[in-house]
């Protein structure tokens, strides 16, 4: 353990834990990676996992391209190289965000409140806790609160929660509609080799895609009081010349509702869930116009996703 610590005392370094959903770990990779320069450490990348699952499939370097300025190792690499030892977790609660107190949101996102309570992540994917220090916030913190709080000499920190803890505004101007803000350092796309894989796949980039966000209806309703588009108001938009309209969905029976309207449809399927979620990630970004849902974190990424790959707003329609 000598070793790994005086190895540990050159790089410090920041853990944290995934929540579920593609878009919303863009978004946590990007408040930990603020978070991380505020304390001067390097962010461990964690492992995905399938939405709403304790399962994992691969790290997030493994899917996506970081900035270069990004300072970062994977899980991989901090058990392999640093025996996996947090030596202070921050288990914080979330009490500054609404949905922690909501009793639906509790309800439906019943892995999201174990690990925020159980910090369940850490123990599952071969990482070790030595301490552990209970804080609970009512308001996000400025930079000021942050190196204060959180300023320890232990090599490895770890994070339960993330989301929203820091009140620092994004230096960058967030695309239009993006009631988020956020993404200002996260991958700006998927792996270029997820990327030909779609040109590969299809024979050429999109002309449109669709991201239809169909699996969470019910709680879309019950958490935000939000009606999901229904599939007809995405069809409606794809122009009667498009060749090839790319569909973004996890629901087989979405899918056929819409090759039903639009028989040029299609969308790729390896059977490994991760990846697949990624690939229609790559497929949105790629395509020549994108159709999405304004309530989806999924639908957000890639909006940011493509005005970092030099699409213009224009080619963008986010439904309400």
């Amino acid at each position: 353990m000598a070793d790994v610590t005086t190895t540990l005392g050159k790089r410090r370094l920041l853990v944290y834990q995934p929540n579920h959903g593609l878009g919303m770990e863009m978004a946590l990779l990007d408040a930990a990676v603020r978070l991380g320069r505020l304390l001067d450490r390097a962010v461990v990348l964690p492992l995905l996992p399938i939405l709403e699952t304790l399962e994992y499939q691969g790290g997030i370097e493994q899917y996506f391209h970081l900035d270069p300025d990004v300072d970062w190792i994977s899980t991989r690499e901090f058990r392999r190289q640093y025996g996996g030892e947090i030596g202070h977790l921050f288990h914080l609660l979330p009490h500054w965000r609404p949905e922690y107190g909501s009793k639906i949101n509790r309800d439906l996102h019943p892995v999201w409140l174990r690990n925020i309570h159980h910090c369940e992540y850490f123990p599952r994917v071969g990482l070790s806790v030595r301490e552990v220090s209970r804080h609970a916030f009512r308001r996000a913190l400025r930079p000021e609160a942050v190196r204060q709080i959180f300023s320890t000499s232990v090599p490895a920190i770890g994070f339960s929660y993330i989301n929203g803890l820091l009140a620092e505004e994004s230096p960058l101007t967030p695309p239009p509609d993006d009631d988020f803000r956020w993404l200002t350092y996260a991958p700006p796309h998927p792996r270029r080799e997820l990327l030909a894989t779609v040109e590969q796949a299809l024979g050429s980039t999109p002309d449109v895609a669709l991201h239809v966000r169909r699996a969470n209806l019910e709680m879309a309703r019950a958490i935000s009081g939000i009606e999901l588009p229904p599939i007809s108001a995405y069809c409606e938009l794809v122009p009667a010349d498009a060749r090839t309209v790319y569909v973004a969905t996890d629901v087989d029976s979405t899918f056929d509702e819409v090759r039903k309207e639009l028989p040029q449809a299609c969308r790729i399927r390896t059977g490994h869930i991760t990846r697949d979620a990624v690939i229609d990630i790559a497929a949105c970004t790629l395509a020549g116009r994108f159709i999405g849902t304004h309530c989806s974190t999924f639908s957000m990424y890639i909006v940011h996703a493509r005005s970092r790959l030099g699409h213009e707003p224009s080619s963008t329609t986010m439904l309400r």
